[in-house]
């Protein structure tokens, strides 16, 4: 656990800003050609123009979960961010049909929602006793 909040904050948003290359580039073309929507490489093409974008959306997500205190908030969190992610992406980088939409958001959700579950346990504030300790 890191015991500094401030480190805490920046490995949360750099986490992130991470994650979103993650769904960004990978994870939603990969979902998108399973559903049959398009070709993996044409897709991660067209997403990647918006990663800037959804980098500063999940590095805000990721600092969001070093303030919640339990691990359900943390995934509740970036889980939201995720859904908001996955729905902008589809609505701004491909056509805004309605398969499209879903793909994306449940994506965008069940992937932010595990991450949030693993980011908000490896950046917990450590318990009292060893605060006061340091």
């Amino acid at each position: 656990m890191i015991k500094n909040p401030i480190l805490r904050a920046l490995a949360g948003v750099l986490l992130g800003a991470c994650a979103s290359l993650s769904l960004t580039i990978s994870i939603l073309p990969m979902t998108l050609h399973q559903a049959g929507i398009g070709d993996e490489t044409t897709l991660a093409r067209l997403l990647s123009q918006y990663l800037p974008h959804a980098a500063l959306i999940w590095a805000v997500g990721g600092w969001a979960v070093t303030r919640t205190g339990f691990a359900w908030g943390g995934g509740l969190v970036l889980g939201t961010t995720g859904l908001a992610t996955g729905l902008f992406l589809m609505f701004a980088a491909l056509h805004p049909a309605a398969k499209i939409l879903a793909v994306g958001g449940v994506t965008g959700l069940i992937y932010g929602f595990l991450g949030g579950l693993l980011l908000s346990r490896l950046l917990a504030a450590p318990p009292a006793a060893e605060r006061e300790l340091a």
